[in-house]
C-alpha cells in the first residue's frame, strides 16, 4: 500500500487545483451580481448597483488568466529557488489574498470597487498560475517511480 502521509501530501496539488477552477468560476457569478440592481437583471432605465466601466468589460475577467502567465513563469523560478514546499505556500497565499482583496476591500465608489476587484484577481490568478508548475512537481515527487510520479501529476490536475 501507499504510505498514509505520502497520500496526503500528493492530495494538496489536487485541493489546490480545485480551489482554483472555482475561484476562476466565481469571477463570472460575482459580475453578474455587480452589475444587477438590488440582484435582480438590469432593465432599461434602471441603474445597476455598480456601473460596470468600460475598461472594465474588456478587461475584468481576462487580468486572472494574465496573472496566471506571470504565476506560472514567476512560481516556477520561486519553486527552484526555494523549494516546492515554500513555494506552494506563497503561491497558495496569494490566492487567499487575491479573494480576500476581491471580497472585503472592494468597497466605496463604482469606480473603486471595480478597480480593488481587478488587482484582487490579478493577484489571485499570480496565486492560481503558480499552483499549476508547483502542484505538478509537488504531486509528482511524492512518489519513487516515473510511473507513478507521472500518474500523480496528472491525477492532480482532476482533483
Amino acid at each position: 500500500g501507499t504510505d498514509p502521509s505520502r497520500r496526503s501530501l500528493s492530495s494538496v496539488p489536487a485541493w489546490s487545483n480545485f480551489s482554483i477552477q472555482y475561484n476562476y468560476a466565481c469571477a463570472s457569478i460575482a459580475v453578474a451580481i455587480m452589475i444587477s440592481h438590488n440582484d435582480y437583471v438590469v432593465k432599461p432605465g434602471i441603474l445597476s448597483d455598480f456601473p460596470e466601466p468600460q475598461w472594465s468589460q474588456e478587461f475584468l475577467l481576462s487580468i486572472v488568466f494574465i496573472g496566471s502567465v506571470v504565476g506560472m513563469l514567476v512560481m516556477g523560478y520561486l519553486g527552484d529557488a526555494l523549494g516546492i514546499g515554500p513555494a506552494l505556500i506563497v503561491t497558495n497565499a496569494l490566492v487567499v489574498i487575491g479573494a480576500l482583496v476581491s471580497a472585503f476591500l472592494s468597497c466605496g465608489a463604482p469606480r473603486a470597487v471595480w478597480r480593488d476587484v481587478a488587482i484582487g484577481r490579478f493577484v489571485l490568478g499570480v496565486g492560481v498560475g503558480g499552483n499549476y508548475p508547483l502542484s505538478a512537481a509537488k504531486a509528482a515527487g511524492s512518489v519513487s517511480t516515473s510511473e507513478d510520479a507521472v500518474a500523480n501529476a496528472a491525477a492532480a490536475f482532476f482533483w
